[in-house]
């Protein structure tokens, strides 16, 4: 996606976001960063990805954004225009590699009007959530048996028992049928905030790019902390003990911008940011500098407490 293009779909999200009382944090400068926008209202915190073309975010900019939601007990969600096969329609939730899609619409209804999408595209078409609570009650009040209901809207028997106790959705044309046979709605909405990482999705484990964030990642793991390491993110490296979040600068080069990036968005999560780098000759205005040398030295993580200025008992109870 253009970066004009991107920063259009941005700014429009951003209006949105503010309007709903979120708190935003902008994560630009890189086309390549697995989020664009960080926002938090009360206790909900939001990291979304602007696309053009939802198919053209990548499977491990998407890992990356999970491994960020599960960290950070967020919502990962992606907002985009279209598809290869065609535009997102509104009031849809889509998916790609297990994570929320929607087009900005379809957030502005959520966010602004409590408008959920009723309808979600997998593969194989559209389907709808069925709400078994209320299929049941409709039925009742019809004096419609299980397969007096199945026979009217062309399915089994088994078929309506299963959407009754919702263990199975429905084809949006089943849906449908279902709602005109009954004259109710049965459907549920669908809550794109209510994120669940996949089934079975093992710990994301990666090294951070760059030979400065690979020597820190490693000498962290080696203290026995939870390290993630970044490829994708604005940061480098998030230690979960520390609550810190690590940007490793080999050369100087967009500092500050980088640095500006990472503080907007600590102060948004509660994280404190922490640049290392080769030599601390190298300053930058409101974030601690620790070279490299002082980390790879340490020999236990308490020792880390007086290099981060982060005390780590308390960053354990936050």
């Amino acid at each position: 996606m253009g970066r004009a293009l991107r920063g259009q779909l941005a700014r429009e999200l951003v209006q949105i976001l503010k309007r709903a009382g979120y708190r935003i944090s902008e994560c630009s400068g890189e086309e390549n960063y697995c989020l664009d926008l960080a926002a938090r209202r009360d206790e909900h915190t939001i990291f979304i990805k602007a696309v053009d073309n939802v198919d053209y975010f990548k499977r491990e900019c998407a890992e990356e954004l999970r491994a960020l939601a599960r960290t950070f007990s967020a919502s990962p969600l992606i907002v985009g225009k279209r598809m290869q096969k065609g535009e997102l329609e509104e009031s849809i939730a889509y998916e790609r590699f297990g994570i929320p899609a929607v087009a900005p619409r379809t957030l502005y209804d959520a966010m602004l009007r409590g408008r959920y999408p009723l309808v979600y595209s997998k593969r194989g078409g559209l389907y709808v959530k069925v709400d078994g609570a209320a299929l049941r009650r409709a039925r009742e009040e019809l004096g419609l048996s299980l397969g007096e209901l199945a026979e009217k809207v062309g399915v089994s028997r088994k078929a309506i028992y299963a959407y009754e106790k919702e263990d199975m959705e429905a084809t949006l044309q089943t849906a449908i049928r279902l709602e005109e046979s009954l004259q109710a709605p049965i459907a549920s909405q669908i809550d794109i905030f209510d994120w669940r990482p996949l089934e079975g999705e093992q710990e994301y484990r990666r090294m951070p790019h760059g030979v400065l964030a690979r020597k820190v990642f490693k000498k962290l793991s080696e203290l026995g902390l939870k390290a993630l390491g970044l490829r994708y993110a604005p940061f480098d490296i998030h230690v979960k003990e520390f609550r810190a979040d690590i940007l490793a600068e080999e050369t100087g080069k967009h500092l500050e911008k980088r640095v500006e990036t990472v503080c907007k968005l600590a102060e948004l999560t509660g994280t404190e940011p922490v640049v290392v780098v080769e030599s601390e000759r190298l300053q930058v205005n409101e974030v601690k500098i620790v070279s490299v040398e002082k980390i790879t030295k340490v020999k236990n993580a308490e020792d880390l407490e007086s290099i981060f200025e982060i005390d780590l008992k308390a960053a354990k109870e936050a």
